[in-house]
């Protein structure tokens, strides 16, 4: 969507809310929105969120890898236990990044466009 596409927002799809509250909202909720300072990746009628997105990032972080993260955690579960074991042996964790094994997706977890 371009910087100029304006949309119209209603508050339930098929309502049209026409008392001067309603508007008010809706003007107060497509000012908020179309600030400077809301984050565009959410601007969209479908949000994508990158795998690797600097705040929300999902994907774990060895390279190559393409399953889910842990939420506490930048690596998947079995990518998070090899590197608690590798560091208790005194490895560093980019040598640990760097020889550690990418996982495939498993079938029905979450895809990306072009991943």
């Amino acid at each position: 969507m371009g910087d100029t596409a304006v949309i119209p927002l209603t508050l339930l799809p098929g309502r049209t809310d026409t008392t001067r509250i309603g508007r008010d909202r809706l003007e107060l909720l497509t000012a908020l929105i179309e600030a400077s300072a809301f984050a565009p990746l959410f601007r969209d009628t479908l949000i994508f969120i990158p795998p690797q997105h600097p705040l929300y990032a999902w994907q774990c972080a060895v390279d190559g890898c393409k399953r889910i993260r842990r939420i506490s955690h930048n690596l998947r579960n079995t990518h998070n236990l090899e590197w608690e074991q590798a560091e208790r042996t005194g490895q560093t964790k980019r040598a640990f990044m760097d020889a550690a094994t990418p996982s495939a997706r498993r079938a029905g977890e979450w895809t990306t466009a072009g991943a």
